[in-house]
């Protein structure tokens, strides 16, 4: 269970990390103002420079590290993820010295949540046993379950004998003419009887 919980953390990492291709790779400086110019898929599938290349191959590495863990393959996959956050900070460096676009160059939001949460799958997949995730405890879960369907034959046993005595011929009382439940052993009544 515990190597479970690993997988299960760096894919929600690993995930995150493919959620941060949406956001800006590039973004550039001129008179003072900072624009967002590329995502991370088309600076990545760019393949206009040597950091697009990089940013390229961390993006298909993290894509097959989803399917790794999804398949909960074990192995020593958390060290791909290092290896992308070492790609990914080259990437940076690579950018920042770049004049891109005629301007200076300078590394947008994008890549450095792609950085951070490479580094946090690759943590979370080798350490991530230690972290227990939340567990139901069944043999409650199966008390109540049981509590309630046996709450519930009580209720369907229940509407069964009043339906049955609803549709039951009435008697009367031979003493007092009051009217009576087809299986009353007493008058309700005056009290007399019956067998």
């Amino acid at each position: 269970m515990a190597s479970r919980n690993s997988s299960i953390y760096s894919l929600f990492a690993a995930v995150l990390v493919f959620i941060g291709f949406f956001f800006s790779y590039l973004s550039v400086s001129a008179l003072g103002y900072s624009v967002s110019v590329a995502s991370g898929f088309t600076f990545a599938f760019s393949f206009s420079s040597f950091p697009a290349v990089l940013c390229f191959l961390v993006f298909l590495a993290n894509l097959a590290m989803i399917v790794v863990l999804l398949l909960n393959k074990r192995g020593p996959w958390g060290i791909v993820f290092y290896a992308c956050a070492l790609l990914l900070l080259i990437a940076i460096i690579t950018i920042g010295s770049v004049s891109e676009y005629g301007v200076s160059g300078g590394s947008g939001f994008g890549i450095w949540w792609c950085l951070i949460f490479s580094i946090i799958a690759g943590t979370l997949y080798m350490f991530g046993d230690r972290f227990r995730l939340p567990a139901l405890p069944m043999a409650k879960v199966k008390d109540g379950a049981q509590k309630v369907a046996q709450g519930a034959q009580k209720v369907a046993h229940s509407a069964s004998v009043a339906a049955a005595n609803a549709t039951a011929p009435a008697k009367y009382c031979g003493e007092c003419g009051a009217k009576m439940a087809a299986d009353a052993k007493f008058c309700p009544n005056c009290g007399k009887k019956y067998d």
